[in-house]
């Protein structure tokens, strides 16, 4: 959260806004904010929006970023028109014309960089033939939630599988050598336990037995049928 902090003490200085007034703004109080801004807090995404509204910025301003922000920061007309698009299974141009916007248009909603009027909403929900609230309701905590519990259990077997493939492609190695000077070569095998252990040392008992046991990739497969699967 440091860079989204460091982007809201910027440009709320660049608007000549008080923390004082922003925190009204926003319906927080000021040590909240500063805590936001020095870093030191995980606002909800609910916070963030009104931040965003109070500050008159897109997620990508609050980001910092040109092309990415993470889902969960996403505005929830613009998550929820994107996933829209995602379960169609239409191309910018094709779900452009679907909607009568322009492309260009169609990016700017998806991004967050515009907003629909009330008109646009009623005319693209009609189009879509799906109820507002299916553009416009916030499930971004859920929602987020699941898909970081899934990429980070993806990470972490990832880290795994990689150090075990690149000690395996290493193979044995001589680590020093004995009071008779006799070398000490371990072997890949060995190398792949010592790491492993280390691994575990730093692992609480549960997710130790899950590694062990295959529940892992149950874990994954279940976050992911949840998200993607089942969903579609």
């Amino acid at each position: 959260m440091n860079k989204v902090g460091q982007n809201i003490l910027k440009i709320r200085k660049e608007k000549k806004l008080s923390q004082k007034k922003l925190a009204k703004l926003v319906g927080i109080n000021v040590q909240n904010l500063l805590r936001i801004e020095k870093g030191d807090a995980d606002p909800k995404s609910g916070t963030l929006e009104k931040i965003m509204e109070a500050l008159e910025i897109t997620p990508n301003e609050l980001w910092g970023e040109a092309d990415f922000y993470p889902f969960h920061m996403q505005l929830p007309f613009s998550r929820n028109l994107s996933r829209e698009q995602d379960r169609l299974m239409l191309s910018d141009s094709e779900f452009a014309a679907l909607l009568h916007v322009s492309v260009e248009k169609l990016i700017d909603l998806k991004s967050g960089k515009a907003l629909p009027s009330p008109h646009t909403l009623t005319n693209i929900c009609t189009l879509l033939k799906i109820p507002e609230n299916v553009l416009t309701d916030n499930d971004a905590f859920s929602r987020s939630t699941q898909e970081v519990n899934l990429l980070n259990n993806i990470e972490y077997k990832n880290h795994i599988l990689e150090q075990i493939h690149a000690i395996e492609k290493e193979g044995a190695i001589q680590e020093g050598y004995s009071e008779d000077g006799i070398p000490i070569i371990i072997s890949s095998d060995n190398r792949i336990k010592r790491m492993l252990l280390y691994e575990f040392s730093t692992l609480s008992l549960e997710k130790m037995l899950l590694m062990f046991e295959g529940g892992m990739d149950k874990i994954i497969v279940s976050l992911s049928d949840a998200l993607y699967g089942k969903a579609n």
